[in-house]
C-alpha cells in the first residue's frame, strides 16, 4: 500500500479527547523492541504461532508483550480486533484507537517493516505519549 513512500501522519483533528496514552518510558521501549530484531514481523494477528518457524508479531504484539509485558502465548492466534482481547490488555488502550487502526493498515496492509513503524511512531509522538497522566500496565 505505502511501499517506500511516506505514510500519512496523524493530525490533530484526530486525536481522542480521552488519550490517556503512553509514558515516554513505555514508548521508548516500544521503539527499542521494535528495532531490536528480536520479535520476527508477523501480520493479521498480534501474535502467531507456528510450529515450523518462529513467532511473528504485528507492531502491536510487540508493545503488549515488550512493554505491557502481557504473555500472548495463551492468546496464539487470536485476531486483535475481532478476539475481544482489547479488553485484557490495557496497555493497547493507551494506545488512540486511531493509532491503533493506522499501525494495523501500516503493518498488515502497507507491510511496513518494524524499522519503518518505528521511524512513522517517532514522527507521531506527540500523539501516542501521554501528557502528565500515566498509562496502564499490568
Amino acid at each position: 500500500m505505502y511501499g517506500h513512500d511516506s505514510p500519512p501522519t496523524l493530525g490533530d483533528e484526530e486525536e481522542e479527547d480521552t488519550m490517556i496514552g503512553l509514558t515516554d518510558q513505555q514508548f521508548d521501549g516500544w521503539v527499542a523492541a521494535l528495532r531490536s530484531g528480536k520479535y520476527p514481523q508477523g501480520f493479521g494477528q498480534l501474535r502467531r504461532t507456528n510450529l515450523t518457524r518462529l513467532d511473528q508479531y504485528c507492531c502491536l504484539g510487540v508493545l503488549a508483550e515488550a512493554v505491557g509485558g502481557v504473555d500472548l502465548m495463551d492468546d496464539a492466534g487470536f485476531n486483535y480486533w475481532n478476539s475481544g482481547l482489547e479488553d485484557d490488555l490495557e496497555i493497547l488502550n493507551a494506545v488512540p484507537i486511531i493509532v491503533r487502526k493506522q499501525l494495523t493498515i501500516l503493518n498488515d496492509e502497507g507491510k511496513l517493516s518494524f524499522t519503518e513503524i518505528a521511524d512513522w511512531l517517532e514522527q507521531s509522538r506527540s500523539k501516542i505519549v501521554s501528557k502528565g497522566e500515566k498509562a496502564p500496565v499490568k
